[in-house]
């Protein structure tokens, strides 16, 4: 799926990731943890091929697709016009049934710069999904989403990582905790999976709280 070697990565004078090892060998949902500014999202780009790097990420399929915090959409196009732009066809009628799973049908001729932060993250997540990505990065996924909206993505995430490489990361771990397969650390220029059977909050709490009891990540 995702075979990273040597991944080594700084800005100017601060280095970010240094002489990282990953093999992200199935399906299923990845969620990756650090602190802010520890790389997260550098990570996400360079796995799209937005970042350049040292080291090599090979990546089995060209079928990317990405949801980022910031709006990817034409804000003063409708909805349906930026599905028919993206998709490069009219919507069929199969995917305006999967789309009427989870948004109303009247949003369709709604401009996007009408939407609330939370219906344009959802409208981008489905187009997404709508160009049958194999892998999908999520960045901060749940960021304005109220709770209809993070419970109806919650049930889109559930139902694809059995079918794709998902690889998010947010701040949300009540959000997190329900949907990810294998959680991955980032600390100390480094980026490691970490035991399946521990607790989101007690991973936060033991590696990345500011508290005193933090530890160093086991490498």
């Amino acid at each position: 799926m995702i075979k990273i070697q040597n991944y080594s990565k700084k800005f100017k004078n601060k280095v970010v990731f240094q002489n990282v090892d990953l093999d992200i060998q199935h399906k299923g949902f990845y969620y990756i943890m650090g602190k802010n500014g520890a790389g997260k999202t550098t990570f996400l780009n360079s796995v799209l091929g937005f970042e350049t790097f040292q080291g090599i990420i090979q990546v089995h399929t060209k079928k990317r697709g990405a949801v980022f915090s910031e709006n990817q959409l034409y804000e003063n196009l409708t909805v349906e016009t930026n599905m028919q732009l993206f998709l490069g066809s009219p919507l069929s009628e199969g995917q305006k049934e999967f789309l009427e799973a989870y948004i109303d049908n009247r949003l369709y001729n709604v401009q996007v710069k009408k939407l609330s932060l939370g219906e344009r993250k959802m409208v981008t997540l489905l187009l997404t999904l709508l160009q049958e990505p194999e892998i999908l990065v999520l960045d901060e996924i749940t960021t304005s989403l109220d709770r209809d909206n993070s419970m109806k993505i919650k049930s889109l995430i559930q139902l694809y990582k059995e079918k794709i490489v998902i690889l998010a990361c947010g701040h949300e771990l009540s959000f997190y905790k329900d949907v990810y397969d294998w959680a991955l650390l980032i600390s100390d220029c480094t980026l490691s999976f970490i035991e399946y059977d521990q607790d989101l909050e007690d991973i936060y709490e033991r590696y990345l709280s500011t508290n005193e009891n933090t530890t160093k990540l086991p490498i």
